[in-house]
Parts: C-alpha cells; sequence; structure tokens
C-alpha cells in the first residue's frame, strides 16, 4: 500500500512477529532499520528464531553507532524524529520475539 506524504507516494511496511503481534511504518524508516539489523532492506522478508537475537544485536549496534556519529558531526534536525527513537517499536517487538521464540517477518503493506 501506498500512502501520500508531503507531496509523495510512500510504502508501508508491516512488521510481524510469530507471537507477538504486528506494527506498520512507513518505508523509508523501515528499510532503513531492516538494513541496520543485516538484512537486504527489502520490502518483503522474514528471520528464523534463531536468527532474530543477532538482528536485534546489530539493529541495537547500528543505531548507537548513528548516534554518537550524530551527536559529533552536530546532526540532528529539530524537525526530525531520530531513527533510534522510530526504531523503539521494532526493538520491543524483536525483544518479545527473542524471549518467545518465535519467527519475525515483514512485507509492503497492502
Amino acid at each position: 500500500m501506498a500512502v501520500w506524504l508531503n507531496g509523495h507516494t510512500t510504502m508501508l511496511i508491516e512488521f510481524k512477529s510469530e507471537h507477538d503481534g504486528s506494527l506498520v511504518l512507513f518505508g523509508k524508516v523501515a528499510t532503513d532499520l531492516l538494513e541496520m539489523m543485516g538484512t537486504s532492506g527489502r520490502s518483503e522478508g522474514a528471520l528464523r528464531s534463531e536468527d532474530v537475537p543477532g538482528a536485534l544485536t546489530r539493529l541495537k549496534d547500528n543505531l548507537t553507532q548513528r548516534a554518537n556519529a550524530d551527536t559529533e558531526d552536530g546532526d540532528e534536525d529539530a524537525d526530525e524524529v531520530p531513527i533510534n527513537r522510530r526504531a523503539v517499536p521494532v526493538i520491543e517487538l524483536l525483544e518479545k520475539t527473542v524471549a518467545s521464540g518465535g519467527y519475525f517477518m515483514w512485507q509492503e503493506k497492502g
């Protein structure tokens, strides 16, 4: 599904945990987070239960590195929600997925 935002269309990506619910993010934020998790960043994919803990660790590590780099560069835009804040629901869903032992998947919402 594509939605109209700020004069252009953008896709929505739904993240799903086998046992713990789902959430939806705008495409650019979602693909950035997926790449930080070590995936291809494509709009559809899945992680087996044994791969979820590593993806969670990579995401947290990459977010920490980005936050440190932004602080050093003074690159924070006061009008933009930082990626670290946008990542919180995904991190929480990944943590629940690790605890429950299920798979984690994502796909374009449509």
